[in-house]
């Protein structure tokens, strides 16, 4: 079960810092949580070296233009703080402020892994899912448009049976009961390619699978779970896919028109202190709905 009673979104004065907040402003009100916009400032060696990269000059965050910005655009909610802090790293200006006043959930808009527009929060979303002790949730704009957020009808968990499973389904069902939602448990039966090499030494790539016993009981493994971790009024149902974890997850919330991704930060894998390595990462660059990390505990 989450248990959010504040909520930090960092804002680069961007649409999709706007769009990310119009989500936590919502969950917030859910959860009767408090909510930190954060503004991090450029250190003036920071905004040189972007007006050089740039043909246009950004605007300057520090003056009262962008305070004006951050009143105008960051308001409708009685529990609001608006902050601004100057860090020479802004990733790490974030999580700094998150520890310090004990943030329980971090929502931050990206602008999809091919964008520069802005580089300041941008290139900082990987490192705050990385850094964070707190969940993360992701809301991905690629279009600079505000949107509407009407709350979440489906949500997909991404389950690999490792430790961290049952909290990622407690999480999920604890949000699809404040919206209304249903669940879907989500297993890949992961396929791999792996070198072969013949024996006159040359080499080919053939796919190795899953033990098809494993993918066989998945789906009863999954119900297993369902089942473990508490009854509730949620509508749950179960899906079982092969091949890559990555793609898979991203289809799969796709098809079913999900709204939700719920993704554990670190897998089971012999990989698992690669935070944001392969499927995570992925899944959080790619995914058009808001995609939720949750960690393991410390």
């Amino acid at each position: 079960m989450l248990n959010i009673k504040s909520i930090l979104v960092p804002t680069d004065l961007s649409v999709a810092a706007r769009n990310a907040f119009t989500v936590a402003r919502d969950v917030a009100r859910r959860f009767d949580a408090s909510l930190h916009v954060l503004h991090v400032k450029p250190t003036e060696s920071q905004f040189a070296a972007f007006a050089r990269w740039f043909a246009t000059p950004m605007p300057e965050t520090g003056d009262a233009g962008a305070k004006a910005e951050l009143s105008e655009h960051y308001a409708g909610y009685d529990k609001l703080k608006i902050v601004e802090r100057e860090g020479a790293g802004v990733a790490d200006t974030i999580l700094d402020y998150a520890r310090d006043c004990d943030i329980d959930l971090i929502v931050m808009g990206t602008h999809g892994h091919r964008s520069l527009d802005h580089p300041a929060l941008g290139g900082a979303a990987g490192d705050v899912v990385r850094g964070a002790r707190s969940p993360v949730m992701t809301v991905r704009s690629r279009r600079e448009e505000p949107k509407t957020f009407e709350g979440f009808d489906r949500i997909l968990v991404a389950v690999d049976f490792g430790e961290n499973s049952p909290a990622l389904v407690r999480a999920a069902k604890h949000l699809a009961s404040l919206y209304d939602a249903s669940v879907s448990l989500l297993f890949v039966s992961e396929e791999h390619l792996v070198p072969v090499f013949s024996d006159t030494g040359m080499m080919s790539v053939t796919t190795l699978k899953v033990d098809d016993e494993i993918a066989e009981n998945a789906g009863a493994a999954l119900r297993q779970m369902d089942e473990e971790t508490g009854s509730s009024d949620v509508e749950v149902d179960y899906l079982v896919e092969s091949g890559n974890p990555a793609r898979e997850i991203v289809s799969a919330a796709a098809d079913r028109a999900a709204d939700l991704i719920i993704v554990g930060r670190r897998g089971h894998s012999p990989h698992e202190g690669i935070l944001l390595g392969t499927v995570t990462e992925h899944v959080v660059r790619t995914a058009k709905s808001p995609v939720l990390t949750i960690g393991t505990k410390e």
